[in-house]
């Protein structure tokens, strides 16, 4: 008696077309980049693959990119941190080495060090958190008086506009 075969059975016994994936030997470039704050795109030219390929990665091996999101989320953390700091000032302190004229170390001078706010730092952090307060828009004046030129585009921030141009065109 022949046995007949299902379509189920048909499909298990194919093999995969193509070359088989390079996603384990790349598992932990993937995780240092990551932690690098290299975008998925960078992270794909690494390990010598398509952004596509490297998206069907992160669709295969799902529990794995869990795990990459995670490193993501600390990897932003510590740049918000450091940005909180840079914009708001901090102190650290700084060792130095004590060395005697024959370059032999005798001790270390530990001082607080303070490192003031930023302002670009502070922009940052405002543009992004408070967008609507602090967000640079553009203000166009298309307006033409006669045969001259438009004036110039300029850059003025949300908080200039609610103090009044007029004041800034006064100074």
């Amino acid at each position: 008696m022949v046995k007949k075969t299902t379509k189920k059975e048909v499909t298990k016994k194919k093999s995969k077309a193509g070359q088989p994936s390079k996603f384990n030997q790349f598992k932990n470039i993937i995780k240092i980049a990551t932690s690098h704050g290299n975008t998925d795109s960078q992270i794909a030219e690494l390990c010598g693959v398509t952004p596509t390929t490297f998206a069907n990665w992160k669709t295969q091996h799902k529990q794995y990119f869990e795990t990459i999101k995670e490193i993501k989320k600390e990897s932003d953390q510590e740049v918000v941190t450091a940005l909180r700091m840079k914009a708001t000032g901090f102190v650290r302190i700084k060792k130095t080495k004590i060395m005697n004229l024959a370059g032999i170390e005798v001790g270390t001078n530990e001082e607080e060090v303070y490192y003031p706010p930023d302002t670009k730092a502070c922009e940052i952090w405002l543009t992004n958190r408070q967008p609507d307060d602090w967000k640079r828009i553009k203000h166009v004046d298309v307006t033409t008086l006669g045969n001259q030129l438009p004036v110039p585009i300029i850059n003025v921030t949300n908080l200039q506009t609610k103090i009044g141009l007029d004041a800034l065109n006064n100074e």
